[in-house]
């Protein structure tokens, strides 16, 4: 019996607590992740196309961060993106790239299973 390839899970954010609880979190899940703390430290050999999900903490993006944003929008299925309640900013910038999955940090683990699957 072959054991399963896990699928890869790109998750960008810069609060090193809740990084490292969510990579553990998807790693009990059977995911392989890769874990930038922000996207000035995406490796620049990631291939978007090859990750099965894409969570991005929308404080770890910046102003900056609008064209990838922008290209995480073309396939909005696969990406779910969290923010702090109070950045208002983030969400609506998010918005306007075109995501549609977006939710409070506090309810990203409420959210984590059905995005999985």
């Amino acid at each position: 019996m072959s054991e399963r390839t896990p699928q890869k899970v790109l998750l960008v954010c810069a609060d090193l607590m809740f990084r490292m609880e969510l990579k553990d979190a998807l790693r009990a899940r059977g995911w392989e992740v890769i874990a930038p703390k922000n996207v000035n430290e995406l490796p620049p050999e990631i291939d978007l196309q090859q990750c099965a999900r894409v969570l991005v903490d929308l404080e770890s993006t910046g102003e900056a961060s609008n064209p990838l944003l922008q290209r995480l929008a073309e396939a909005p299925e696969k990406v779910l993106c969290f923010f702090s309640h109070r950045n208002v900013e983030a969400l609506t910038r998010a918005q306007e790239c075109g995501l549609e999955q977006i939710v409070p940090r506090s309810a990203l683990q409420r959210s984590l299973d059905d995005f999985l699957t």
